[in-house]
């Protein structure tokens, strides 16, 4: 063990000889390995990360084509990272030449494999501070291997009644795409899956290995044939980081087939113990039956999140096949771009899709459609469990215009209007207010989009409009499905008491402004004494003000104000003049 001194930054060097037989185009056959530590202190109080790499020591590309060779680099403290050619012989050693047109970030080495043979590459990764000023550096050195065209079955001696062989590399497809950042914690077992693929359909080859370099104590399963596809093979990594391996680890996979075929290298970040987003069971949007041209989705997390940095991350909306389950098709896919993204929740919009009548469907997640903002970027883990967010189309039905009439008069108690609601949903609360009465034919199916009763027979709600009778005369359809958008409509002037918790911790609800504009208030407070407010692990309330329009659109939030003296520690309140229309908070 070296001991360091702090508040300095010095490079270490290690050389020898030698490489083997490489390419014309290296200098010599000396090699020199260039680290740079800085034991100076960041601004948080802790010492510098550097960088990681993890490549295989060789790379094998067919002559005569054109290769992108993606190098993995990561940095734990979230910093810039670039990876460069090697200056000279005295950093790098003598393979220090450009191979290629280099890419600093993300790193990608584009080589044309002009000879068959090996070439050595010497590249340098560095991390820099919010300056721009370097604060360490590590060296990467490998082998290009270039390797003959295979010989195609078809013109070898190779039995006719054989199918042919796949002359494509096989390659990874896997839950998790190229870099990804997962969390995991130690002492807590993670489960990696890893799917590979042969390129061809109706061929010979098959996968014999998927390669692995993996941080110590990583375990990886036997290589498994899909039952759904005779061309995809899966294996399991396990791996249970002990509590001093904290820190950015990376594992890489490599397929390998039959043919002697290497695919591409794809790693992962294994950040331990930085806890992952994770999305909360139940508070899927919409859920059970739905409309037909239902478009609005969301679903939270449990953490705050930012939209993700890697590209083609989508929500996959999958048609479920009520025989075979190998048959269940993808109909619609909504990359995380085209989201909405809140603090705590993610929005789908799938605008211009006619969900097939009568049809179940679920709803899949990639990995990495949630991101947390520290480190590498801990996204959250792929949803592909077919039964975690499930939907079926409606079933429609047709009802009765209903006669509106406006009068002045109490409003009376909202509980006898909700009668098979629970009182603790919604309180009495009794007010003198224009109102309009909505009379609807008991004999008729009531939409349960407003209150899930089988009948009513009358609806009172708040309105400012002058005394006026409409007769409709044409008749409705509606849907027998709650509007998950707006699982409830709420009166002005109610007080109601509602319990969340972390399994479900929101309360959604909407109202209608139906003046040219109205001055409105809304106040959530946690009804708990302030010497009791810690221990009782109550939470400080956030109110999100909603536009409801073709989609939903934020107009303000709030998580502070002040409360009743004494009763409430901390309150959240809304208070705007609102323009005519339809709101959710």
């Amino acid at each position: 063990m070296i001991q360091l001194p702090v508040g300095y930054q010095f490079t270490y060097s290690f050389s020898s000889c030698c490489w083997i037989s490489l390419l014309p185009t290296s200098q010599s056959s000396s090699w020199k390995l260039n680290v740079t530590i800085n034991t100076n202190r960041r601004a948080n109080g802790r010492f510098n990360n550097a960088p990681v790499s993890t490549m295989n020591p060789t790379v094998q590309l067919r002559v005569g084509q054109v290769h992108v060779i993606h190098i993995p680099m990561v940095d734990s403290d979230g910093d810039k990272v670039r990876c460069r050619w090697g200056y000279d012989e005295f950093e790098v050693g003598g393979i220090y030449s450009a191979k290629g047109d280099l890419r600093s970030n993300p790193c990608e080495l584009t080589y044309n494999a002009t000879m068959i043979g090996y070439e050595g590459v010497a590249l340098v990764i560095e991390d820099f501070d919010t300056n721009d000023a370097l604060l360490s550096s590590i060296p990467l050195q490998f082998l290009i291997q270039i390797i003959d065209a295979p010989i195609d079955n078809n013109e070898s001696t190779v039995s006719p009644l054989l199918p042919p062989s796949c002359h494509i590399p096989p390659v990874y497809v896997g839950d998790w795409q190229r870099d990804a950042c997962i969390g995991v914690n130690s002492n807590s077992t993670i489960d990696l899956r890893i799917v590979v693929e042969i390129p061809c359909q109706n061929t010979s080859t098959k996968i014999q290995d998927i390669l692995t370099i993996s941080p110590q104590g990583m375990t990886k399963s036997n290589i498994t044939q899909d039952s759904m596809s005779s061309n995809t093979y899966i294996m399991y990594l396990q791996w249970q980081p002990r509590p001093d391996q904290y820190g950015i680890y990376q594992v890489c996979v490599t397929p390998a087939d039959s043919e002697g075929q290497i695919g591409s290298q794809t790693c992962f970040n294994l950040q331990v113990d930085v806890k992952p987003p994770t999305f909360i069971r139940g508070s899927m949007i919409p859920t059970g039956i739905v409309a037909q041209n239902q478009n609005i989705w969301s679903i939270s997390t449990d953490v705050d999140i930012v939209r993700p940095t890697h590209r083609n991350v989508y929500a996959r909306f999958i048609r479920r096949d009520p025989f075979n389950s190998n048959r269940d098709t993808e109909i619609v896919r909504v990359n995380s771009a085209n989201a909405h993204y809140d603090r705590r929740r993610i929005t789908f919009y799938t605008d211009g899709t006619i969900w097939e009548k009568g049809q179940n469907y679920y709803i899949n997640l990639d990995g990495g459609i949630a991101e947390i903002n520290q480190t590498c970027g801990v996204q959250s883990a792929p949803v592909i469990d077919s039964n975690f967010w499930t939907f079926v189309t409606e079933i429609t039905s047709t009802i009765e215009a209903a006669q509106i009439i406006t009068s002045k008069s109490p409003i009376g108690t909202l509980s006898s209007i909700v009668e098979s609601s629970s009182s603790e949903d919604f309180p009495s609360s009794t007010m003198e207010a224009i109102s309009t009465e909505v009379i609807i034919p008991t004999s008729s199916i009531i939409a349960p989009d407003q209150f899930t009763l089988d009948s009513i027979a009358t609806i009172r709600t708040t309105t400012t409009t002058s005394t006026t009778t409409i007769t409709p005369t044409t008749t409705i359809t509606t849907s027998a499905t709650p509007n998950i958008i707006c699982p409830r409509w709420l009166q002005f002037g109610l007080i109601i008491n509602v319990t969340t918790n972390a399994s479900h911790p929101e309360f959604t609800f909407c109202f209608h402004v139906n003046q040219s504009s109205s001055d409105v208030t809304v106040a959530a407070n946690t009804w708990v004494p302030c010497a009791n407010w810690k221990v009782s692990g109550a939470a400080d309330p956030l109110m999100d003000l909603y536009v409801i329009g073709n989609n939903l659109k934020m107009l303000a939030q709030n998580d502070d104000g002040n409360s009743i003296p004494h009763l409430n520690c901390y309150a959240s309140v809304l208070s705007y003049r609102l323009d005519h229309g339809n709101y959710r908070v």
